[in-house]
């Protein structure tokens, strides 16, 4: 029997009828050169995830101050930014949700 991947479909997330679930780690940074232009010292700061959720039926968030949804993000603050609903004559209900994780918050 062929080997391949164990978890297929989305598991950092629950809910009923999820279509994707992204999310991207940023970090800031600040370098300065040396005095003859090489790389003299670098520094991240200020850690940022940014994330999105999309799916069919009702959102369960809303916008403002909550959390993602998403088992791999946990802790900080979590603004939920943006939710989109929409609704088709010939499919089922559908939503977005986007939003940033502060993990220092």
């Amino acid at each position: 029997m062929p080997s391949g991947p164990t978890d297929i479909g989305i598991t950092q997330a629950t809910g009923a009828l999820l279509e994707s679930v992204e999310w991207e780690t940023k970090l800031e940074e600040k370098i300065i050169k040396a005095t003859d232009g090489t790389f003299g010292q670098g520094q991240t700061f200020d850690p940022i995830i940014e994330f999105s959720v999309k799916g069919r039926g009702t959102p369960s968030v809303a916008v403002g101050i909550g959390a993602a949804g998403i088992a791999a993000i946990t802790g900080g603050t979590t603004l939920i930014l943006k939710v989109k609903q929409s609704q088709k004559n010939d499919d089922f209900d559908s939503y977005e949700y986007s939003g940033t994780n502060y993990p220092n918050a």
